[in-house]
């Protein structure tokens, strides 16, 4: 990979998704133009005579090192094309910012949905009007808060960080040079936004469930004009709740610094295999607890199967577990074998 591609890349990954194609092709425009015209003195001379150079149509190294060098840090290019006056979130997190922020109000929006839709099915006293209000009530205050919490967030680390950041750029400024480019991570070691981002919606609707209405997981049963739901979780998961939250929360906050980085890093992989870990202890310690399964869903489950006339010739709660926990030991490896692939590839590419 040339030095151009090295600069180019290292340009566009801090600028909006959505102007990365035309911000890629100015540059690219702009670094071929400085290249022509460092060429075209070379070839003539400082005092306009020929060089000896006439038939040289492409540039060398150290013509495109000169011109790189000119134009200086990429990250410093890439804040001019953010316009930073006109963000209250600093132009270096605007665009992590504002993912986030959708990202959280969304899954913020779904679970409250889901919250009301459950109220309502459940609590044959509330009609559609008081479902409605709930609802946007609910809505408000949740989003309103999902906001400012995340703009306080980056407020804080735009306070706190980004000023550092900008200050080291700034003293670091005259010593940049093109040896200095990150090199294009390969296409297997690359992060598609698309993936972090289903993982923290479907992680934050779970947190949101497991708290707010943990008997979603459960049996529903028609009684009269009332559905009941006999929760599947049993005290055994309650207790652990604590550790069971901080490994979601973990492995959010995982998912986002994929969404920054865009590309597989080793302490981020060697961060991953310690979640990855954590969680499992964590797993296999909330489902090997006798108190895991609820015992009035083990008995409604053990009621209606008498009552259909089937009989088990085993104990289902106890083949239950052990497909969940071959199913956790399962995963963990499979997701440790790949994170042990990338970081050797990482090592390699080094």
């Amino acid at each position: 990979m040339n030095l151009m591609d090295r600069y180019v890349y290292a340009v566009v990954r801090h600028v909006p998704a959505s102007q990365k194609a035309d911000i890629e092709k100015e540059i690219r425009a702009m670094i071929d133009e400085l290249l022509q015209e460092k060429m075209k003195k070379t070839q003539t001379g400082q005092d306009g005579t020929a060089s000896g150079r006439e038939g040289q149509n492409e540039p060398d190294e150290q013509a495109v090192r000169a011109v790189l060098t000119s134009l200086g840090d990429p990250a410093e290019l890439a804040r001019q094309y953010h316009g930073s006056s006109q963000y209250v979130i600093g132009p270096a997190l605007y665009e992590t910012y504002w993912l986030v922020m959708r990202i959280v109000l969304a899954a913020t929006g779904i679970g409250l949905l889901i919250a009301t839709v459950i109220q309502l099915v459940t609590d044959s006293q509330m009609n559609g009007w008081e479902a409605f209000g709930s609802l946007t009530g609910g809505l408000f205050q949740g989003l309103l808060s999902a906001f400012g919490m995340v703009t306080l967030i980056f407020l804080l680390i735009n306070r706190y960080g980004a000023d550092e950041i900008s200050k080291g750029i700034k003293e670091e400024k005259e010593k940049w040079k093109p040896d200095d480019l990150p090199q294009v991570p390969e296409a297997k070691l690359r992060i598609k936004r698309s993936d972090p981002i289903a993982n923290v919606i479907f992680s934050l609707i779970f947190l949101v469930i497991i708290n707010v209405y943990p008997e979603l997981f459960g049996y529903y049963q028609k009684t009269g004009d009332e559905l009941m739901i006999i929760g599947f979780l049993g005290e055994g998961f309650f207790s652990a709740l604590i550790w069971i939250n901080l490994v979601i929360v973990l492995g959010i906050i995982l998912e986002a610094l994929k969404i920054v980085t865009g590309r597989w890093t080793l302490p981020l992989t060697l961060s991953c295999m310690v979640q990855n870990s954590f969680s499992l202890i964590v797993s296999l310690r909330v489902v090997r607890d006798p108190a895991f399964i609820n015992p009035e869903f083990i008995k409604t489950i053990n009621t209606f199967l008498s009552d259909s006339g089937t009989e088990l010739s085993f104990t289902w709660q106890n083949a239950l577990v052990t497909g969940i926990t071959v199913l956790i030991v399962f995963g963990f490896i499979v997701e440790m074998i790949t994170l042990i692939a990338k970081s050797v590839r990482l090592l390699q590419t080094k």
